[in-house]
């Protein structure tokens, strides 16, 4: 023999003992088919079509086996009894390596008086793959919604020590005076982005003194209105952004920080602290809790930026 014809069949070194579930046998040749799942749509009075890539195919493969020996049809019958066998197996290919397959439609076991003391079968696997059931996932955006909730829940138990009734005329002016420079605050802020926030701002001014009237309920939601206003403008990201901005800035506005109440205050100066520290709170944690829902409903990628 040649050194060509030699460098010709040195590739056979190279091979792998083929086998299947452990049971050995040679290889004459094998075949493989692979590609991409594609489902082309074709639609009414439209020209060109759309084709949907639906991901990588299944790989699948066949082999050519056989085994020699005096004791053929015993190996073949090992052989056969391997394939016929329920679920995936471990086949160790010869070029490919070991793989964990399925066998596929059925095999063929072949004799002949030219090889008579051969036994040739042929079979077809596909690549086993996992079986993945769907992963339940939390959601994100009913997370906040259920916490902002909660939040707000807790608000309104906080405000049942809010009482404006038994206090002094000076007491509710000052109150009703600061709340209403606090929302012009808020009002300048979102100049910039929307007029509607100016709006519903002179709108809750004008009914300001009922609504500290009617406790806690009342003065939560028309803050939430206020915050509602905001969405009548750009619902684009770029808006959405904007407007968490602000949201996140209203709880910085110096007007808005807590009171300090102190042992040496008088008894009207501490419901007035008292009282106007819940208003302040409700401006606060409202307006952080609708920039957190708002996060909450960004593209993913959005929000992780």
């Amino acid at each position: 023999m040649g050194f060509m014809s030699f460098m010709n069949l040195s590739w056979l070194n190279n091979l792998l003992p083929a086998s299947f579930r452990g049971v050995p046998f040679q290889v004459s040749g094998t075949s493989s088919e692979f590609g991409r799942r594609n489902q082309t749509h074709e639609y009414p009075f439209r020209d060109v079509p759309y084709t949907e890539d639906l991901g990588r195919s299944a790989r699948k493969n066949k082999i050519d086996a056989f085994v020699v020996g005096d004791d053929h049809k015993e190996q073949a019958e090992k052989l056969v009894e391997a394939i016929e066998e329920e679920g995936a197996g471990i086949l160790i290919h010869p070029i490919l390596g070991e793989l964990n397959v399925n066998i596929v439609g059925t095999a063929t076991v072949s004799n002949s008086v030219e090889n008579g003391r051969m036994s040739v079968i042929s079979f077809s696997f596909v690549e086993a793959g996992e079986l993945i059931f769907p992963d339940s996932s939390v959601a994100t955006d009913d997370v906040v919604d259920e916490n902002a909730d909660n939040v707000d829940q807790a608000l309104l138990d906080a405000f049942e020590d809010f009482d404006l009734i038994d206090a002094p005329d000076f007491v509710q002016h000052s109150i009703l005076d600061d709340t209403m420079s606090i929302l012009n605050d808020i009002a300048d802020a979102y100049n910039a982005i929307t007029p509607y926030v100016n709006d519903a701002v002179k709108i809750l001014n004008g009914d300001l003194s009922p609504i500290l009237g009617a406790g806690g309920s009342s003065i939560i939601n028309s803050i939430k209105n206020v915050w509602k206003s905001a969405t009548k403008f750009s619902n684009s990201i770029n808006g959405l952004i904007a407007r968490v901005k602000v949201f996140n800035g209203i709880s910085f506005i110096k007007s808005i920080l807590p009171g300090a109440i102190w042992s040496t205050d008088s008894k009207s100066t501490k419901k007035r602290k008292k009282n106007q520290n819940l208003i302040n709170t409700a401006i606060r944690v409202t307006a952080l809790t609708e920039a957190s829902r708002i996060i909450a409903s960004l593209p993913k990628q959005v929000e992780d930026k």
